[in-house]
């Protein structure tokens, strides 16, 4: 997605505010759908929650 190729175009890339970084800007819409696949997070949550009652 980001380079592109012969079917799908390269995803445009913008400056961060005014320095040299560069960063690829996602296409985001009203029907993109977001999920993780990793419960790490939520579950070191749960375990720390716990451990600090």
């Amino acid at each position: 997605m980001a380079r592109g190729n012969a079917t799908v175009p390269a995803m445009e890339m913008t400056k961060w505010f005014d320095t040299n970084y560069h960063f690829i800007v996602p296409k985001l819409g009203p029907n993109t759908k977001f999920s993780y696949t990793s419960h790490k997070a939520a579950n070191e949550y749960k375990v720390a929650k716990a451990t600090n009652s």
